[in-house]
């Protein structure tokens, strides 16, 4: 029986022809003069944000579900370190949010 199973199954495959596979776009990169850092583009579009009324699981900020276009933009490919962000505060003097409110420091 198995043999039989595999000799079917062999012969529906070599039947079928190969799916043909696209590839994928380039990506735009570019490296920000301002920092140094590796970007990608994002091209602009419509995209739906949020969670259809019928997930029980969703928060209710999370609803309705809603189109919401971005217009086209640039974002780093990688996140900013700790390091990095110490280099930007002492080369700004920049303070944060809670800095401001006077509970938060950054070491």
């Amino acid at each position: 029986m198995i043999l039989f199973l595999i000799a079917t199954l062999t012969a529906c495959v070599g039947t079928r022809p190969p799916t043909p596979t696209v590839a994928p776009s380039p990506v735009p990169t570019q490296v920000s003069a301002r920092d140094g850092m590796a970007q990608v583009y994002v091209p602009a579009g419509e995209f739906l944000m949020g969670s259809a009324d019928s997930d029980s699981s969703a928060f209710s900020d999370e609803k309705p579900q809603h189109k919401v276009y971005l217009d086209a933009f640039w974002i780093d490919k990688t996140g900013v370190t700790n390091a990095m962000f110490a280099k930007f505060v002492a080369a700004t003097n920049y303070k944060t949010e809670a800095e401001k409110a006077g509970w938060g420091v950054y070491l």
